[in-house]
């Protein structure tokens, strides 16, 4: 038996290692106010330790002020603006909340204002709140995970926002909409009947159940959807009320109408992610904040006062405190259904919104008039006089607040909603100084091209991915060196060799070096048999060629200060170092890792695809850019380092490098160990893997920056190679699409990094001149070098 005293219910870990429970141990599900003394005897299975923590932290969170719980609920599509609000207010009326969402639109950054704010209300700390909410990943498609994540949970009631719901997206594709509305209520249903985990459900509907009419729409109204969407929500409702009937659930359907604002402190707000359906408010932000060019208005010839749809648009908070007091009800009641409608009772057209956003945001908006949307009504405006009268429930806020509360979550974010989420938070407790992002991209578009540098011209022609011949390649990197065979039998990885931190000291000579590289070569490739084959060179530093095909290094490495390597010819200097060590191979090509990287395409292409990419982006311990200018067949190198204007800069960048700080600082991997040194300064020495084991740990304040410093680098690469490509894309025929080639520590590594510069790249997209497709290969830059002998020539490098 565990003594009482092992457990520290605020840190919520074991201080000493559980044995496992004799028989009479029992799964726990009570309130948080059960006694720390009731859990003793319960060490067994790990499910029965986490109940343990759970309910020692909420014991320790009772004495705190919180008091006891007033349940547990379950909430589907949580982390989404509907479903964030909610949780929001479930906090702040003393709810536990679990949520299930599979993050395909929406994000699970947002959960750490809804603490922040829910403490705010509760006068309490944010640690003491977190253990009153709880996610879990999700998809409730699948009803295997689904029934893994609920068996040994029971909750007083369920709470169901999770879905799609755009009327237009439903028109195109209807039967994704069938599936993930239809088939995950179902698999929901199934499982908390399985296992009897809940028979009480609050279930997000919409108005769209309703037959359109310039009336006002009550319950009693006529169902007669007119969009797949609409009629995903009526089987959603039927399929609900048939269980009430069968099996004595209680349910309540919430017929919204067009939720639409923020929430009053401009920290929560709806988000467009780069699979979210375009929504009105939204939109008119990004075209307010110069996201967007205009506003596309579907139909103006409408029986309304303007011609154009008209809606009953409700502030989100308003429709949080629906499902609050909806779920009271639901409670308080016996086995019934239930349906409301939520609305305000005044439609607002869209020219109208549209002014009102205006006024709200002092910026003139642009809009085009388009022809109607299939699906589209032309008026929806809600009776909810059942829901004044029942539920005790008032929309509160107006019109123009709804417009208001928007435009104070755009300033909020500076324009950038995705960054905001993953990031607002953390920088505020963490840094002193706001976190300006503004400026960046357009900065960089007028930029970028000062800072790029012809390093090659190239000839393209039809080649096969297999070698003809074999090719030796040596890639020198800031930590290791590694070793390549390629040719028609295939690829051979060899090492990789970490590099000696004194031969990165200035009392190193470049002999010493290359004396190095070339045992290393030894060692890879003696046993192989070899004689008279070329040996391609790959450094991740920034290199020239000359006229007469000679490479040097232009710019050595920020934490590498070798004597007699800068400017030296490098083919000679391991040529020489080759011969000492008695072998019979020869330089070919000395290259840089990002530019060789884009020879490495024709590896991974498809038939009808490109040979070399578009561009390449290599973010490892050094962080660069090219791309290929296929007009003019040449090969241009972008320095990040020389990029300073607008940069996102914290006081810990600041108090790290001074005047000196750079894009590439803020990028590279080579830096980011340093950022999050200074945000934590207990953390002593870092390193990548230090912060890619912080990133797969324990919530810490160690994880907390890494997150941030990561996320921040992503974003800045993205918008980066954004910029880039607008200019390098400007001269490409319409319809190509632009390929990018991924490679480096970060990308491979850092899940987390790859995710999010995908991410924010995508968010630029509709921006781009031409689509854009990106391929991650590991290797990209060795494989590409190989590739390059049939591909590329070196030429005369720009001043």
């Amino acid at each position: 038996m565990l003594p009482a005293a092992c457990i520290k219910p605020h840190l919520q870990v074991w201080s000493t290692k559980p044995k496992r429970a004799t028989g009479k141990a029992r799964l726990l599900r009570g309130a948080w106010t059960t006694p720390v003394t009731a859990l003793v005897g319960v060490a067994g299975s790990l499910a029965d330790q986490r109940r343990v923590r759970r309910a020692a932290a909420a014991a320790a969170c009772a004495t705190r002020g919180l008091g006891g719980s007033r349940g547990r609920i379950l909430v589907t599509g949580g982390c989404g603006y509907i479903g964030s609000h909610t949780v929001l207010e479930l906090l702040e009326a003393k709810f536990e909340v679990l949520i299930l969402d599979n993050l395909c639109r929406s994000d699970s950054a947002c959960l750490h204002r809804v603490l922040r704010l829910a403490a705010e209300h509760l006068h309490v700390e944010v640690d003491e709140l977190r253990g009153h909410l709880r996610l879990k990943k999700v998809d409730l498609c699948d009803e295997e995970s689904l029934e893994a994540a609920l068996k040994f949970e029971s909750f007083r009631a369920v709470i169901h926002l999770a879905g799609f719901k755009s009327v237009g997206e439903s028109m195109r594709e209807p039967l994704r909409y069938y599936e993930n509305n239809v088939v995950g209520l179902l698999n929901l249903v199934k499982v908390l009947k399985r296992h009897h985990v809940s028979k009480s459900l609050v279930l997000s509907s919409s108005c769209t159940v309703y037959r359109p009419s310039d009336a006002k729409i009550s319950e009693d109204s006529l169902l007669e959807p007119t969009c797949p969407y609409g009629n995903t929500k009526r089987v959603q409702e039927s399929m609900l009320q048939d269980l009430v009937e069968s099996d004595g659930w209680t349910v309540s359907c919430l017929r919204y109408f067009n939720p639409a604002g923020a929430h009053s402190s401009g920290s929560l707000g709806e988000v467009l992610y780069p699979s979210s359906p375009l929504m009105l408010v939204p939109l008119l932000r990004q075209v307010a904040l110069g996201q967007r060019k205009e506003l596309k208005i579907f139909g103006d010839d409408y029986d309304t006062k303007d011609g154009t749809a008209m809606r009953d648009y409700i502030h989100i908070q308003d429709l949080a405190d629906a499902h609050v007091a909806a779920l009271q009800h639901l409670l308080a009641g016996e086995a019934a259904f239930h349906v409301f409608n939520l609305g305000t009772g005044f439609g607002r057209s869209v020219l109208e919104v549209l002014q009102a956003y205006q006024d709200a945001s002092g910026c003139e908006l642009q809009y085009k008039i388009e022809q109607r949307r299939a699906g589209d009504a032309a008026v929806a405006v809600a009776d909810s006089k059942l829901a004044n009268d029942l539920l005790g429930w008032y929309a509160h806020r107006g019109f123009e607040e709804i417009m208001a509360s928007d435009w104070t979550f755009a300033l909020h974010t500076k324009g950038n909603d995705s960054l905001y989420n993953e990031s607002c938070f953390i920088s505020q407790h963490l840094v002193p100084e706001p976190y300006e992002v503004g400026n960046v991209y357009r900065a960089m578009v007028k930029e970028i091209q000062k800072a790029s540098k012809q390093v090659g011209s190239m000839s393209i022609h039809s080649w096969s991915p297999a070698l003809d011949t074999t090719q030796y390649v040596i890639d020198l990197g800031g930590t290791y060196l590694r070793a390549f065979k390629l040719g028609p039998d295939g690829y051979l990885k060899l090492g990789p060799v970490k590099v000696p931190e004194q031969l990165k000291l200035k009392s190193t000579s470049a002999r010493d070096l290359f004396d190095f590289m070339a045992s290393a070569v030894a060692k890879f490739f003696q046993p192989m048999d070899i004689g008279g084959e070329q040996l391609c060179l790959v450094f991740s530093f920034a290199l020239e060629s000359e006229n007469d095909g000679v490479t040097r290094m232009r710019r050595w490495a920020k934490d590498w200060a070798t004597s007699g390597v800068e400017g030296a010819n490098l083919t000679e200097l391991m040529d020489l170092a080759l011969k000492r060590q008695k072998l019979p191979l020869r330089v070919s090509r000395v290259m840089n890792d990002c530019i060789s990287s884009v020879f490495a395409l024709g590896a991974i292409r498809t038939s009808s695809g490109p040979n070399v990419a578009d561009a390449a982006v290599v973010v490892g311990t050094g962080t660069n850019a090219c791309y290929v200018d296929r007009s003019g067949k040449s090969v241009f190198s972008t320095e990040w380092a020389g990029f300073r204007k607008g940069l996102p800069s914290t006081a810990a960048d600041v108090e790290l490098h001074g005047d000196e700080l750079t894009l590439e600082k803020m990028v590279s991997g080579l830096y980011l160990p340093r950022i999050v040194e200074q945000l934590c300064p207990d953390a002593g020495s870092l390193s990548m893997k230090d912060l890619v084991k912080a990133l797969e740990g324990p919530e810490t304040p160690m994880k907390t920056s890494a997150q941030f410093v990561i996320r921040r680098s992503a974003y800045l690469c993205a918008q980066a190679l954004a910029a880039l490509i607008e200019v390098a894309a400007r001269g490409k025929p319409d319809g190509e699409v632009f390929h990018v080639l991924l490679d480096g520590g970060l990308f491979h590594c850092v899940p987390i990094y790859r995710a999010q510069f995908e991410y924010f790249l995508a968010k630029r997209q509709a921006l781009l001149p031409v689509p854009v497709k990106l391929h991650l290969l590991k290797d990209a830059a060795s494989i590409g070098a190989a590739h390059a002998g049939q591909l590329w020539k070196p030429g005369q490098a720009a001043d």
